[in-house]
């Protein structure tokens, strides 16, 4: 598949707490968005904690994989916990939680890489307080081979604690933190890659930033009909950031009925490289009954259609998701425009419909939200040249240091 998970934390949601991008949390200190610090698009993700709390995020990126996974994920360091134990802020897991490969950071602002039982090689640069670091974590199930990066700068390799698969990653303490002053931090642009298929078969790039785009105007299809509250405009029904699940949504009706939306602008550079757009849904049957309904995702652009080859089935409750019922609940990737099979760019994402099909409506399917999360890489002058504007790397305003 090449990228599994794309967050940028756009949802102006507490993210884990409703599932709509993550598939679970844990926490008695604060886990919400963040307006004030953002690495791209509008939000981050906040994780606050004093003494004797806790704050993680979970989010199964497979099933029964063994594959090396690699993460990238870019951190904002507001305040650092100062106990002495070095403490846990990202990993690599099975579907079970049971640690492969584990990035901890110690009060004095190194990160390690850690097994689950002891560090793995020497620690990182050091990192300070106001600053965006990109951090990077690999491993495998079947022996556990693990690598954990600094920006683009590899700081420690080694075995990891083996297990049959690596499924899943953790952010964030899930055990309690002893500390007296805030471990405070945010993160933005998640991405989680595998090597299967012909893109992103690697590390994400360090330079990739996430910004996601929603329905603001008509598209090709509506075959269906509007539920709940009528917000005036087929596509109204599905723009909700977060999702208002019930409140207003989109039926398909019969099978292989379509509905798509234009997006709004992603309001990147016309230089920058755009590496893929992930479109996602929030759906729910009708009824709640054993027989399943699908759904593909899809892009729409100039009259051609690309749709997910997989489909998203929902089962047995009427209850809403993201993506389908079971897990991994997966958004899907696109990194070709459809219209010729060429590279995208930021006109031809902006040109870009998003929606969805559905092959099986029995019973009815119900969208609450079609989005997409646009990963792209901002365009650098050569040396030399001038450029006329300066990147905008968060609402911290603040540049990316040693670590990417």
């Amino acid at each position: 598949m090449g990228r599994l998970f794309t967050s940028g934390g756009e949802m102006a949601s507490t993210d884990g707490t409703d599932g709509v991008l993550w598939d679970g949390y844990d926490a008695t200190g604060t886990l919400t968005y963040d307006a004030t610090y953002f690495r791209s698009g509008v939000y981050g993700t906040k994780f606050y904690m004093t003494n004797g709390q806790r704050a993680s995020l979970y989010k199964q990126v497979a099933a029964s994989s063994s594959g090396t996974k690699y993460v990238r994920i870019a951190y904002y360091f507001n305040g650092i916990h100062d106990n002495g134990t070095a403490q846990h802020i990202l990993s690599i897991t099975s579907s079970a939680g049971a640690v492969i490969a584990q990035i901890k950071l110690t009060s004095t602002g190194y990160l390690q890489l850690w097994s689950n039982t002891a560090q793995i090689g020497s620690n990182s640069a050091q990192l300070s307080t106001g600053q965006w670091y990109v951090v990077g974590l690999s491993a495998a199930g079947n022996g556990g081979s693990a690598a954990g990066r600094l920006g683009a700068t590899e700081f420690a390799s080694g075995s990891g604690t083996s297990q049959t698969y690596a499924d899943s990653i953790y952010v964030g303490p899930g055990s309690n933190v002893t500390t007296t002053v805030p471990f405070n931090f945010t993160i933005d642009d998640v991405a989680v890659n595998d090597t299967a298929g012909s893109y992103e078969t690697s590390w994400p790039d360090v330079a990739g930033k996430i910004v996601q785009v929603v329905p603001n105007d008509v598209g090709s299809y509506a075959q269906g009909s509007r539920g709940g509250t009528d917000s005036g405009y087929d596509w109204g029904q599905v723009d909700d950031n977060p999702p208002n699940d019930a409140t207003d949504y989109y039926k398909l009706e019969s099978n292989n009925e379509r509905f798509y939306c234009q997006a709004t602008a992603c309001g990147i550079g016309s230089s920058d490289t755009v590496k893929l757009i992930a479109i996602a849904c929030r759906h729910c049957p009708a009824t709640g009954i054993s027989l399943p309904t699908t759904t593909k995702l899809g892009v729409l652009v100039s009259g051609t259609e690309a749709l997910s080859s997989a489909t998203r089935s929902l089962s047995v409750d009427a209850v809403w998701r993201t993506n389908g019922t079971s897990l991994p609940r997966l958004q899907e990737p696109f990194y070709l425009n459809p219209n010729g099979s060429v590279a995208w760019t930021q006109a031809t994402i902006d040109d870009a419909q998003i929606g969805v099909q559905c092959p099986d409506a029995a019973p009815d399917t119900w969208y609450s939200a079609i989005w997409g999360l646009v990963e792209y890489v901002p365009y650098v002058a050569p040396a030399g040249k001038v450029s006329l504007g300066l990147e905008q790397l968060g609402g911290s305003g603040r540049p990316m240091l040693a670590g990417g």
